[in-house]
């Protein structure tokens, strides 16, 4: 389950990628894909890096499990944050960065919180190992 994420969310990317390309082509307006990509690339590294804490404490009890996907939150946050800064400090692109790099932003952290509740409901197995006691 936890490994299915790590492929979803390139397609959450493209799938925002597409779509908001469409859009700007159907209104006439410059769709900026080279804002697009690095965009594109910050989302989809910061929210890859999000999914590890939940990946190793993926067969832990529920309230390790929910630590694990509040911490992965906050990675994407921080990593989005602080890549995108580099890029406005660094690179200097146009508004139209910061648009696609929202838009990204919020779908993969919805995406991934619906993968997180996903996992902290899951019913935990019989005989599982939790620090060497059986649950």
């Amino acid at each position: 389950m936890v490994w299915r994420a790590m492929f979803v969310n390139p397609f959450v990317v493209v799938l925002v990628a597409v779509v908001g390309i469409a859009v700007c082509r159907g209104i006439g307006v410059d769709p900026h894909l080279h804002e697009l990509v690095m965009a594109g690339a910050i989302c989809l590294f910061s929210s890859e890096l999000a999914i590890v804490p939940v990946v190793f404490n993926e067969t832990l009890l529920r309230t390790h499990q929910s630590q694990a996907a509040l911490l992965g939150t906050v990675v994407h946050l921080l990593l989005a944050t602080m890549m995108s800064a580099v890029v406005f400090l660094w690179l200097r692109p146009p508004a139209a960065f910061l648009y696609w790099l929202l838009a990204m932003y919020w779908l993969t952290l919805g995406w991934l919180c619906v993968f997180f509740v996903r996992i902290v409901r899951q019913p935990i197995l019989p005989g599982a190992t939790t620090s060497g006691r059986t649950v």
